[in-house]
């Protein structure tokens, strides 16, 4: 086990930042190494970026403060409020002015949720809320950019005191369970959810070894290009996407550049197929 932890790193850290030509050696290595690199990078960086994310979540959410936030709805919800949605996707109230629901946390007492159906969309920002509902929509603030979400037509409700008090109630037995459902959470998430990413992005690298592999055959005159040895190329230089990846799920980082991980996986792509296929051996020059 010590070794193949070894040998783990030692793949790992050469994938990252190539020494001595690495990506030329994988195309002499076997296809199955270069796939039990890939599910192995898989399953551990997610599993550890799953768990700090979790332990995070339940530092800053343990059972007694969303109790206590869940009994603080009902308690704060005014005793003749009502809201309405009617057919043609209006939301209204009773009442001219907002209602406020805050955070939970004593340190950040932002607006977690507005209800404003006077309010437009960059109303937002002066509520400084994570979510807005107005008259026709409903917006949600995220890392300084705003989604907006239309309410469906032929749909009516009406929200009153007493409901809120049975969804309080309602929530305070699931919370009962927090660490049963946290733990099934994290179960599901290793066992079920990891794995079906890793063969999602399997495929992807898949579909991009093609596009790769046709460009070299055009392109490469001089070395044998084979497909399976393009897709390990591919797999081995995920290693710096994953990473980056894990660590701004972990921060909850999110650029504004569109497309900004397609761009860096194909950075890294493009890096890792120049060195193996187009660098001259250093032991040539």
């Amino acid at each position: 086990m010590k070794r193949k932890l070894k040998v783990f790193i030692h793949v790992l850290k050469h994938s990252l930042f190539p020494f001595d030509a690495y990506y030329k050696k994988i195309r002499k290595t076997h296809f199955s190494f270069s796939l039990k690199y890939f599910f192995a990078l898989i399953i551990s960086l997610l599993t550890l970026s799953l768990l700090i994310k979790v332990i995070s979540f339940v530092s800053l959410f343990p059972p007694q403060v969303l109790k206590t936030y869940v009994a603080k709805i009902s308690q704060e919800y005014p005793n003749d409020l009502i809201i309405s949605m009617n057919p043609n996707g209006r939301l209204s109230t009773n009442d001219d002015r907002p209602f406020i629901l805050s955070s939970p946390l004593e340190d950040n007492p932002r607006p977690l949720l507005v209800i404003d159906p006077h309010a437009d969309k960059e109303k937002i920002y002066d509520y400084d809320a994570f979510v807005l509902f107005s008259e026709r929509r409903m917006y949600m603030q995220l890392d300084n950019s705003i989604s907006d979400f239309p309410y469906e037509l032929g749909q009516t409700f009406s929200f009153t005191k007493s409901k809120a008090k049975l969804i309080t109630d309602n929530s305070q037995i699931i919370l009962n369970s927090y660490w049963k459902i946290v733990f099934a959470t994290v179960i599901f998430s290793i066992l079920v959810g990891i794995p079906f990413m890793g063969i999602s992005i399997l495929m992807t690298l898949a579909i991009a070894a093609v596009m790769i592999f046709i460009v070299l055959k055009l392109t490469v005159k001089h070395k044998t290009i084979a497909y399976s040895s393009v897709l390990q190329i591919c797999m081995h230089a995920f290693t710096g996407p994953l990473i980056i990846q894990c660590l701004a799920f972990i921060f909850g980082l999110s650029p504004s550049l569109p497309y900004w991980y397609t761009l860096v996986l194909w950075v890294f792509l493009a890096g890792a197929i120049y060195e193996s296929y187009f660098e001259k051996d250093k032991s040539v020059i």
